[in-house]
């Protein structure tokens, strides 16, 4: 299959290694436990910690594979206002106003908090930050630069896969 042609890919020198983007918790587990793979790229944020709860990220870490975190803004979510969410985000709500709440005490915008939080998660290699214009780049450019800052990872806990996984929201 795929992984073998890779595999053999890595082993003649041709690449330098392969990976996989994976959505769910189960699939990061297969492709760690059922490749060579040398990336993995997953959603995280701070509302979504599935994967670090598992413990697919410690054992990602674990193996020397590089650990690649999307969405770490939950595609926009994470940086409305909680009066503007959608009825199906609306349990985000309270952990946004505990999120702004911690933000203000530290001086920082929401953006900024999100970012320095995602930045410095020692189970996270590097971040793959979306924007739709170049003023999105600067400003997450510019956010990215704030040091590290503790955020208690249960602030967003229990949210529902039907919050965190994008792919199950309403199409408008």
């Amino acid at each position: 299959g795929v992984e073998r042609v890779l595999a053999d890919a890595v082993a003649d020198g041709r690449i330098l290694g392969y990976g996989a983007s994976i959505t769910t918790v189960d699939g990061a587990r297969r492709v760690l436990e059922g490749t060579d793979a040398s990336a993995l790229q997953v959603q995280a944020s701070l509302a979504d910690r599935r994967h670090a709860r598992d413990g697919v990220l410690a054992e990602a870490n674990r193996r020397g594979v590089v650990v690649f975190a999307r969405s770490i803004f939950l595609q926009g979510a994470l940086l409305m206002s909680p009066d503007d969410l959608p009825a199906h985000l609306a349990g985000l709500a309270p952990g946004l106003a505990r999120l702004d709440s911690i933000a203000s005490d530290l001086g920082l915008g929401r953006r900024e908090l999100l970012l320095a939080a995602m930045l410095h998660d020692p189970t996270i290699d590097s971040l793959v930050v979306g924007c739709e214009t170049p003023a999105q780049v600067l400003a997450n450019a510019m956010a990215g630069s704030r040091g590290p800052v503790e955020i208690d990872p249960e602030l967003f806990a229990d949210m529902p896969d039907a919050v965190l996984d994008p792919w199950r929201w309403p199409r408008s």
